[in-house]
Formats: C-alpha cells, sequence, structure tokens
C-alpha cells in the first residue's frame, strides 16, 4: 500500500511539474526572443535585486535545504523503524 502511494505521488508530482513547464510562456533566454521577435537584440537589463530580496532569496534557500533534510531524516527514521519491527 505504502508503494502506491509513493508512485501515486511521484506520478502527481511529475505531471504537475510538466502542466506547470508547459503552461510557462515567460522568455529566458536571448535565443528564444530572437526566435519569436525576429530581430537581433542590442541589450539586456540585468536583474538587480534589492538587499531585502537578497536576504529573503538566501532565507527561503535555508528553508528549503533544512527542511529537505528533515523529511530525508523522517524517511531514514522510519525506514528503520519498519525494518526493526519486521
Amino acid at each position: 500500500l505504502s508503494m502506491m502511494g509513493l508512485f501515486a505521488g511521484l506520478a502527481l508530482g511529475a505531471v504537475f511539474t510538466i502542466g506547470a513547464e508547459l503552461t510557462d510562456d515567460r522568455v529566458y533566454s536571448e535565443r528564444v526572443l530572437k526566435k519569436l521577435a525576429g530581430v537581433e537584440v542590442i541589450a539586456e537589463v540585468p536583474a538587480l535585486n534589492t538587499a531585502d530580496e537578497e536576504r529573503e532569496q538566501r532565507k527561503s534557500i535555508v528553508i528549503a535545504v533544512l527542511s529537505s533534510g528533515v523529511i530525508f531524516f523522517l524517511i531514514a527514521v522510519g525506514s528503520a523503524i519498519t525494518f526493526l519491527r519486521g
């Protein structure tokens, strides 16, 4: 039963990821912009982040790494308990 849940979760994650990628209409590269517009790009505006935005970005990365660590730890503990209980 837990393997079914694992595969169902992976499948749903893949479906949502593919759906998000297919519906994203933003232009991220100069090559794609040239193809869409049909003209040469003469200038590029760099991304300018404020100090607050950079702090928030670092905070988000730390939270993501810590939460991933906690999840992996809980999976390992759950697997060990299941293995040891037989």
